[in-house]
């Protein structure tokens, strides 16, 4: 099983967050940048080496995406940023 990714479904993932911020007192920016890195790094690694397009939306996740965005822009890589729903 080396190599498989997996993932957590929507409410494992909202009880990961609860006790993120409520035990370990996690605030959404630090889980917002985990995650956006996390993504980043796996993009990095797993994607051709041309331009990766990031597509970010309103919300925590768009959020992610930008912070993603962003890491990437800081491993040299080119980025194509569509953010269609600007607030």
């Amino acid at each position: 099983m080396s190599g498989m990714i997996r993932a957590i479904k929507g409410k494992a993932a909202y009880n990961l967050d609860q006790r993120l911020f409520n035990h370990y007192g996690f605030s959404l920016d630090q889980l917002m940048e985990l995650a956006g890195l996390c993504v980043a790094i796996c993009s990095d690694r797993t994607a051709d080496k041309g331009k990766i397009l990031i597509c970010a939306g309103p919300g925590n996740n768009g959020g992610d995406g930008l912070v993603a965005a962003r890491h990437l822009i800081h491993f040299g890589r080119q980025v194509d940023l569509y953010y269609p729903k600007r607030n």
